[in-house]
């Protein structure tokens, strides 16, 4: 999820030529903190399918959709209308299940990144478990080129569905073959369970709220105040 501060330090400009636009093919594949939405694995589809032999398969997915509030109108009309006249303002929003886009992370920096986590635990492992990975990396099956784009809820992508291994020579060698299948994922119910704000401030302790009233039980307490710029609207306006 992109975190409110990183969001708050956008410059302006970017704000306005990038509204909207949070989370970039790089990021999914890097695995960057930055990217909104969730990781499932492959493994997790197969544990929530479970024994399901009915198509299409149900599973359900938790997921925080996290929505700056520069991309809400309340806060961007003036920005994205300067010339424009508005009445009273509400904050209100609804969730699109056709909105949501999918894609499938490369499965050779995935396997790379669960090497360089696991690395202490596979070095403890058998000898020739670590050459098989050591294969699969070196000769990954070049059969799936990824088109790196997003792939919008209820439309259909070739995507990974399985993998197997095929000798390559008699001393051993290994390459790592994908099975490509076109898959539509869709939203079929949805439920919105908590809905937060962040807003800016401080985050401060139980303890440092204590000292700050300890220290201003007896002493004067100032509330710092805020300039507000005040502009006149014209008396007319003109869209463009």
């Amino acid at each position: 999820m992109k975190s409110y501060g990183q969001l708050d330090n956008w410059p302006i400009i970017e704000k306005n030529n990038r509204k909207h636009i949070h989370s970039l093919q790089e990021n999914i594949h890097n695995f960057d903190t930055l990217a909104y939405g969730t990781y499932i694995s492959m493994r997790e589809i197969e544990e929530l399918i479970g024994n399901q032999k009915s198509i299409p398969y149900t599973i359900p997915i938790c997921f925080r959709v996290s929505i700056p509030l520069d991309d809400l109108l309340i806060f961007s009309a003036f920005t994205d209308y300067p010339n424009g006249l508005f009445g009273d303002l509400k904050i209100k929003f609804k969730i699109n299940p056709h909105a949501f886009v999918f894609c499938q992370v490369n499965l050779i920096i995935s396997m790379a990144k669960y090497y360089t986590m696991n690395k202490d635990e596979l070095l403890g492992s058998s000898q020739q478990k670590i050459m098989d990975i050591d294969l699969m990396l070196r000769n990954w099956s070049q059969t799936f080129q990824y088109t790196k784009q997003f792939t919008q809820l209820g439309c259909t992508s070739d995507l990974i569905t399985g993998l197997h291994e095929e000798p390559l020579t008699e001393s051993g060698l290994k390459n790592l073959i994908c099975d490509i299948k076109p898959v539509t994922i869709s939203i079929k119910i949805f439920v919105i369970t908590e809905v937060t704000a962040n807003m800016a401030g401080y985050n401060a302790t139980d303890a440092c709220l204590n000292r700050v009233r300890q220290f201003y039980s007896q002493r004067p307490f100032i509330v710092p105040a805020q300039r507000v710029e005040v502009w006149p609207f014209p008396t007319s306006a003109t869209l463009t």
